[in-house]
């Protein structure tokens, strides 16, 4: 019978050196001894995929598995499926786990009350740039995957997380607000990780439009904005007027902040928030007119420790 305390599940497809850096700061986790770590590869070309496996190679405690490229939903519930824990911790390929950062994650959870714990994400330093952009949870009620455990049963419960979910955008709140009605939430201020600043670019700033499609998958689901303090009775409105009209001037704001700081990439975020307010005006007719998949299926089986299309 198996002792371990928790399964940290690491996602990572590629960036090889940044989930070295993770691995390192994981393996000397303080104050829990029985963990094991799950880096659940989705889909690297074969060089990153090799260089990963030596990097999980580094420390016994580390199972290295691979699939193919199928999103981070999916990679996520591989390592659900597989961890031999109670308690499975989620966190990304390129944060920094501080010191002791599992041993706060998992104290709630003395409580059997307590199905999921959130994790505080900051950044390593103030932002230098508007151009510079990083998931931040200071409070909870974020819900990232970044920094976020829950209790295996309760994944399994409800299906796990939701693959239909393309990208690295509100799986994670879907399957919060999922797991939500199982239990009760804490958040961990002390649980700390660091996640690094990206910069932004025109092109991530369109891709991010299409993450708009899965902000309302989440309210058509569960009758709110992504989190359940924003509740909606439209969502197809409320996503409209966030793409074209919300998000973009907050962003304009954002570089009129920094004009005095960073002159150039204030005038290029800008710039970028008005092809994206004018990409969204485009895109209106989508938000009121396509059909949405609505319904959750189950990937993941309460009677099994692994996917359903491999217990068949």
């Amino acid at each position: 019978m198996t002792t371990l305390v928790a399964s940290v599940v690491v996602p990572v497809r590629g960036r090889s050196d940044d989930l070295r850096r993770c691995l390192e700061r994981l393996i000397v986790q303080r104050d829990v001894e029985d963990f094991e770590i799950l880096v659940c590869d989705d889909g690297s070309n074969d060089a990153d995929a090799e260089r990963i496996q030596e990097t999980a190679a580094a420390d016994p405690r580390i199972r290295y598995l691979r699939q193919p490229p199928r999103g981070p939903a999916a990679a996520r519930n591989l390592g659900v499926a597989c961890a031999l824990a109670p308690i499975v911790a989620f966190t990304d390929s390129d944060t920094l786990p501080e010191p002791g950062w599992l041993a706060a994650l998992l104290k709630p959870f003395a409580d059997p009350n307590v199905v999921a714990v959130e994790g505080a994400v900051r950044t390593p330093a103030p932002a230098d740039s508007p151009l510079e952009e990083a998931p931040r949870n200071d409070k909870g009620g974020v819900f990232l995957t970044a920094n976020m455990a829950y209790r295996r049963d309760a994944l399994l419960e409800v299906g796990g997380l939701d693959e239909s979910f393309p990208y690295p955008a509100f799986e994670d709140v879907d399957l919060a607000l999922c797991v939500r009605k199982l239990g009760e939430f804490r958040f961990a201020k002390n649980a700390v990780v660091l996640h690094p600043w990206r910069r932004m670019t025109l092109q991530s700033s369109l891709k991010r439009l299409r993450h708009l499609d899965w902000l309302l998958v989440t309210a058509l689901r569960h009758g709110c904005l992504g989190w359940s303090s924003r509740p909606t009775t439209r969502p197809r409105l409320r996503v409209a007027i966030a793409a074209a009209l919300t998000l973009p001037l907050g962003r304009m704001r954002k570089g009129m902040r920094y004009m005095l700081q960073a002159p150039v990439d204030a005038l290029q975020r800008i710039g970028i928030a008005a092809v994206e307010a004018a990409v969204g005006v485009a895109m209106l007719p989508r938000w009121f007119r396509k059909e949405y998949p609505v319904q959750r299926r189950r990937y993941l089986s309460p009677e099994a420790r692994r996917p359903l299309e491999l217990a068949a």
